[in-house]
């Protein structure tokens, strides 16, 4: 996975508008959301990108499916890859990866989207280009 990974990134840097990625993470960590306690977790990086960006499963959950992945300058993590109609958490943030987020994210408690200072994200297992077509 590792080669195809540098390769998608190569090709998304080469016809993209976004900056060039120095690296991105392998693996990621959601903590800190109460209202959201089942999306916390490991969120592994997947052979594939959504709209310019790495997407992320998530690894620990004991529901079906969990995805993170951007949209439109919005970074979501929801049931399915790219429906925003099963979105449980959102953030405002052009990151080009989920451990660059610098913004509060909004989570959805069942009844109402609320901010939750609490939440983020902590890398693990970075990946790095060796393409370097744009400086770091």
């Amino acid at each position: 996975m590792t080669v195809r990974v540098r390769e998608q990134i190569a090709e998304q840097s080469a016809s993209s508008s976004f900056s060039w990625f120095c690296s991105v993470s392998a693996t990621v960590t959601i903590q800190g959301s109460n209202a959201q306690a089942a999306k916390m977790g490991i969120y592994t990086l997947q052979d594939a990108f959504h709209n310019g960006r790495p997407c992320y499963k998530h690894e620990s959950s004991t529901e079906a499916s969990g995805w993170m992945y951007y949209d439109d300058g919005v970074w979501f993590v929801g049931e399915e890859l790219g429906s925003s109609g099963g979105c449980s958490m959102a953030v405002l943030d052009c990151a080009e990866e989920p451990a660059a987020i610098t913004a509060t994210w909004k989570v959805f408690t069942g009844k109402q989207w609320v901010f939750e200072e609490g939440v983020g994200i902590i890398p693990a297992g970075e990946l790095h280009s060796d393409r370097g077509r744009k400086p770091c």
